[in-house]
């Protein structure tokens, strides 16, 4: 029977105000500033046992999550990189496979890594090997390729002995392994690659991606000459094309290509749609135009290689949504109209425009300053800000950075005098904060003063109400300038429905209209105060209304990773209790990563690392010295000083040679390349 720390709903409020969730975060919870527990404390169980609730709890906010981002797509019609059936690694084991969106498997949990779906299959990997299994969670061909691409056009690139062979949906080979790299054109005519490959990422992550991908994170390149062939194998085009690039993304039938002569566009059958004489030519824009270079000089083809702007500016860009694009004279830009006529004229170091967002604003660079215009050419911003994209207000106010710094000034068309001192605001709506000196106060969007210069410190409104300090003491303001709560306190931060307050060296938290929530006694600053959570003496504690503890200020940290559990820490070691405070987990791990959807999760057991999986359950005995997380099915280890790669099952990785050095930067230090 689990052990009670205490009583029943106490930790439900706990574990949702903590801390923000941090299920999908790589973070690890003995670096978290959360809280902790304690009470009744069971015998340590079996390290290799975890919580079968637990794991079905994240999957369940894994599920949810990715629900609602796929309605939220469609409603709205922006991207969503959710598909189903749904790869996920939350399984016992940590062990990899796939759900259906009633939360049913469909793929089992036997893998150390699964992709998305793409036409009906996806890849897998097991052991550093990678095969594809199809949507009812068939195994179509079993792990067997060191580098794999998804399916695209019917057919899938594989690695055989170093060279690329296309398979189709069922394994079969339909090109045999002869070149360094192969893409379908069509479903029956294929670009390949005489030449050579070349591979700079991390160890054990390439991955083949098709030449329509702009970002490439994996992607083995190649040098050499391109050609077409067909499904026999045989030459449509022999090999003598530089580089081929996508032209239209809804058209598979054209493609750019880079000959000797330079770049065109090409047909299946091999012959030129758009002969290649280009320096720079596209892709296609969704207007139709094609940017286009020759001899120096730029301009815009139409679908049939046609000027329809002729090439007569030094440099030009994609028409935006406002129907301008921007174009050069020698190193100055302007913007032209479709027929190719300047609206406006070049004169600036650069031009951003076309952002619904900058309400017609084009942003223009001078000296290296920024400033606004529109699209008569008429100045509304003059070129004083630090960077581009300050806040126009409708009411002539401009909201953005000046020298790096926070400032309000007036739009150029729209002048006020301006008062001696700086002016601050980051909203469009309210007071705005005036600086004379080191003195503050607040005037109008007339600039009518409506506080005296006077205050020590003052913030920007947050619901109606500011915090400022005079005389060394903080109160409120109302946005008429009167006071909300008379200044009277040693510390105040902002008030929404509450506010924490320090008075007389203690702290408490306070309503809105100046009645106490929780009376000035802690020692520290409270943690949250909705929640009555406080901190004494670098403990945490729950407080109950009357001001009496519901749990006694002990706990050393609590970090909430999903809905009703919360991470605890105890004694130096973390464990895991549910909404009632009855352990989940007893308390085990001193670090460990609170990612528990990455269903192999690092954990550290007195001096060493281990993997535990989303229950919580020990998967990899706990014996390496450093740690990577697992990306495509594998983890590199640390034992004294030498790196090596394990699959989720602790195996050595076939192929991956150990290291002497951390193989892997740390997460969020890895560079995207863009292939062109």
């Amino acid at each position: 029977m689990r052990g009670r720390l205490v009583g029943p709903g106490i930790w439900r409020k706990t574990a949702l105000a903590v801390v923000a969730s941090v299920c999908g975060l790589h973070s690890f919870a003995g670096a978290q500033e959360a809280t902790n527990v304690p009470a009744v404390i069971e015998p340590a169980q079996d390290l290799r046992q975890g919580s079968n609730a637990l794991l079905l709890a994240v999957r369940a906010t894994i599920l949810a999550e990715a629900l609602a981002d796929e309605q939220r797509s469609k409603e709205t019609g922006s991207y969503t990189s959710v598909s189903f059936p749904l790869p996920t690694c939350v399984f016992a084991g940590g062990a990899c496979g796939a759900i259906n969106r009633d939360g049913s498997i469909a793929v089992a949990p036997q893998f150390d890594w699964v992709d998305k779906f793409y036409e009906g299959r996806t890849r897998v990997r097991l052991a550093g090997r990678y095969g594809y299994v199809d949507e009812t969670g068939r195994l179509v061909v079993p792990p067997r390729y060191e580098i794999a691409g998804s399916f695209w056009r019917g057919v899938a690139e594989v690695d055989v002995g170093g060279k690329s062979a296309l398979i189709d949906p069922e394994g079969r080979e339909v090109l045999a392994p002869r070149f360094a790299r192969a893409h379908p054109f069509t479903r029956d005519v294929f670009w390949v690659l005489e030449g050579t490959r070349r591979y700079d990422g991390r160890p054990g992550m390439a991955e083949f991606a098709n030449y329509v991908d702009w970002d490439v994170t994996y992607d083995v390149s190649g040098a050499g000459r391109w050609g077409l062939v067909d499904r026999t194998g045989a030459w449509i085009r022999q090999p003598d094309l530089t580089s081929i690039r996508v032209f239209d993304r809804n058209d598979d039938s054209l493609v750019l290509a880079k000959a000797e002569t330079g770049w065109g566009v090409i047909k299946p059958d091999g012959s030129w749609h758009i002969e290649p004489k280009f320096e720079r030519l596209g892709p296609i824009g969704s207007d139709g135009f094609v940017p286009a270079k020759i001899r120096g000089k730029a301009g815009f083809i139409d679908r049939a290689g046609t000027f329809v702007i002729e090439p007569t500016f030094d440099d030009a860009g994609y028409f935006a949504e406002d129907g301008l694009a921007r174009a050069a004279i020698g190193k100055l830009y302007g913007l032209i109209d479709r027929s190719g006529n300047w609206v406006i004229e070049p004169k600036y170091e650069w031009l951003a425009h076309g952002r619904a967002s900058d309400r017609g604003l084009i942003w223009f660079r001078a000296d290296k300053r920024w400033g606004a215009i529109d699209r008569s050419g008429r100045r509304l911003v003059d070129p004083i800000h630090s960077q581009i994209g300050a806040t126009v207000c409708e009411d002539g106010w401009v909201l953005g950075y000046v020298d790096g710094k926070q400032r309000a000034v007036r739009r150029a068309d729209a002048p006020l005098p301006m008062p001696d001192g700086n002016l601050f605001g980051r909203n469009c709506d309210g007071p705005l904060r005036i600086q004379v000196g080191d003195k503050f106060g607040y005037v109008d969007r007339a600039l009518t003063p409506i506080t005296a210069v006077e205050f020590e410190s003052a913030s920007d409104f947050f619901r109606d109400t500011a915090v400022v300090k005079i005389n060394g003491k903080f109160g409120y303001i109302r946005q008429n300038g009167s006071w909300l709560i008379e200044p009277r306190f040693e510390e105040a931060q902002p008030m929404g429905d509450i506010a924490i307050v320090k008075l007389d060296g203690k702290f408490g938290c306070i309503r809105p209209n100046g009645t106490w929530l929780i009376e000035p006694h802690f020692a520290e600053r409270p943690w949250l105060c909705g929640n009555r959570i406080a901190q004494i003496a670098g403990k945490f504690g729950h407080e109950k209304p009357d001001g009496s503890w519901h749990i006694e200020p002990q706990l050393e940290k609590t970090v909430s990773f999903t809905t009703g559990y919360v991470a605890v820490k105890i004694d130096g070691k973390f464990g895991v209790i549910d909404a009632s405070g009855a352990w989940v987990i007893h308390p085990r791990w001193r670090t460990y990563g609170m990612n528990l959807r990455a269903g192999a999760v690092a954990a550290r057991f007195d001096d060493k690392w281990g993997f535990i999986d989303a229950s919580g359950a020990m998967i990899i005995e706990p014996k390496y010295d450093g740690f990577s997380i697992f990306e495509r099915g594998i983890a590199w280890v640390k034992t004294g000083s030498t790196w090596c790669a394990i699959d989720r099952r602790g195996q050595s990785v076939l192929g991956q040679i150990c290291q002497d050095i951390d193989p892997n930067p740390r997460p969020g230090t890895s560079s995207m390349r863009t292939r062109w």
